[in-house]
């Protein structure tokens, strides 16, 4: 009695952590990218300095290619550096729903992310009627636990053998 039988995950909050997961993986992707653009950016804008340092020995249009490259590198950063707010953000909404989940009243199921079911018998499991990761609806069948207290048992017995009997 009060052993635990069974877990059975909400579909929802399983979605839920996949979606978490997923972005935490977008945060790290963009990180590398916000990084590798800011080495960009810096390297066009280094670039830009050697050329306007050296203003009357280079052409206008490569002076003027190398500002289009350093602005364009810097929007990129900008660009980037937007999105992992963005993805941020998106975290931090995914990680309070879960807690909302994780921290429901564990005597009402609707709150609760994972639901666990306790034996209200003591007894012993004779019929699994799911299996993991099985769908359930609710008032179906999942277990039966069968209470082995009190048996009877009718045979036939040898009259010697009777005074053994409690």
């Amino acid at each position: 009695k009060g052993d635990a039988l069974v877990e059975i995950a909400s579909p929802e909050y399983l979605a839920l952590r996949a979606e978490l997961v997923q972005v935490e993986g977008q945060i790290r992707l963009l990180q590398v990218e916000v990084d590798s653009n800011r080495e960009r950016a810096a390297q066009a804008e280094a670039e830009l300095e050697r050329v306007e340092e050296n203003k009357e020995a280079v052409a206008a249009n490569l002076l003027s290619e190398k500002r289009r490259g350093a602005i364009g590198a810097r929007a990129e950063v900008q660009q980037k550096e937007i999105e992992l707010e963005r993805a941020h953000a998106d975290l931090d909404a995914k990680r309070k729903q879960v807690d909302i989940f994780d921290q429901g009243d564990s005597s009402d199921s609707r709150g609760r992310g994972i639901l666990t079911l306790f034996a209200d018998i003591d007894g012993v499991v004779t019929d699994r009627d799911g299996v993991v990761g099985q769908g359930v609806e609710a008032g179906t069948s999942i277990l039966q636990v069968a209470d082995h207290s009190m048996m009877q048992v009718e045979g036939e017995l040898p009259e010697s053998l009777i005074a053994r009997l409690d």
